[in-house]
């Protein structure tokens, strides 16, 4: 839950994200501290990144996830991700992974938490989730059943990044992403439809008319408007 208004929360939640120098650490702040705003800015998260990273690139990537599918940042998960691929960092192919992830994704991903996470007492899980049993797992067994996973909003800002990334890298996989554009929503779809339009100049002509007409019978306005100008 967002604590916008407790100024207490606030810099507990700062204070937390600041001092968090490896990955583990800048991991859990992320998602076992319940946030305490919502910023609009990406040098903030960054430097968090670059706290953890610059001298150990070592699961950068799944830092680079949760801290673009984090809720503080959400409405800058775009510009966010773009400046974490700008700092070299991330391994290229492990970007073109979680590029696909997030195609693919339907509302969320999901991130296995470290089971010695659990061993406090007290600790605010508010966005964890169980995953359900196996069909044809037994309902009285009481023994845990699969990891804990945090789940994680996939904002329409990183499928646009994902998209235009993935298509820039092979220039025939636009139809896979235009068809995944009319599964995941309106503004899910609409991320991915920018992310086409993004990358329109690797396609070949008749591809670039086809997505453009795609763009101006979109049932949202900002495709429409984005189509304009590609």
């Amino acid at each position: 839950m967002f604590r916008r208004n407790d100024p207490e929360a606030r810099l507990d939640d700062l204070a937390a994200l600041i001092s968090a120098t490896t990955a583990a650490d800048l991991h859990k702040a992320l998602v076992l501290g319940p946030p305490a705003a919502y910023e609009r800015e990406v040098n903030t998260p960054l430097t968090y990144f670059r706290n953890a990273h610059d001298k150990d690139p070592a699961r950068s990537v799944e830092t680079a996830m949760l801290l673009g599918t984090d809720l503080r940042w959400s409405v800058a998960a775009g510009p966010l991700i773009e400046a974490i691929e700008a700092t070299g960092i991330v391994p290229p192919d492990e970007l073109d992974l979680l590029a696909r992830a997030f195609i693919s994704a339907d509302a969320k991903v999901y991130w296995r938490c470290p089971d010695g996470w659990f061993s406090t007492v007290g600790i605010a899980v508010s966005d964890i989730e169980f995953p359900p049993a196996a069909p044809d797992a037994d309902p009285d067994d009481s023994e845990e059943t699969g990891p804990t996973v945090a789940s994680r909003v996939v904002a329409p800002g990183l499928r646009r990044w994902a998209a235009a990334r993935a298509v820039r890298l092979d220039p025939s996989a636009w139809p896979a992403v235009l068809a995944r554009s009319h599964e995941v929503g309106a503004a899910g779809g609409g991320g991915l439809m920018h992310g086409l339009l993004d990358s329109i100049e690797v396609l070949p002509l008749k591809a670039r008319s086809l997505v453009r007409q795609e763009a101006l019978n979109s049932g949202r306005s900002d495709v429409r408007q984005a189509c304009a100008s590609a």
